[in-house]
């Protein structure tokens, strides 16, 4: 409900071109990313010995996503 609390109004009476930039660029967190990321990092900072670590599901469910996160974090640590 609180993704329809923060919908700019204003949208609806801008150009098409707007409103398909404004949609395009929309990201909605997936429930289960935090999730995805809380369990990809114990696995990057542990691994064990020939462990090859799989990110998969179907587009658009936050893979990219999770990965910009994820390097964002290891450089930040990192630095």
């Amino acid at each position: 409900m609180s993704q329809i609390n923060n919908f700019p109004r204003k949208l609806l009476d801008a150009p098409i071109e707007t409103r398909l930039k404004y949609f395009i660029n929309l990201a909605v967190g997936h429930p289960r990313l935090l999730d995805a990321y809380e369990d990809l990092l114990p696995a990057i900072h542990q691994p064990f010995p020939g462990t090859l670590i799989l990110v998969y599901g179907p587009s658009g469910v936050g893979k990219t996503t999770l990965l910009r996160r994820v390097q964002k974090q290891l450089i930040e640590e990192l630095l």
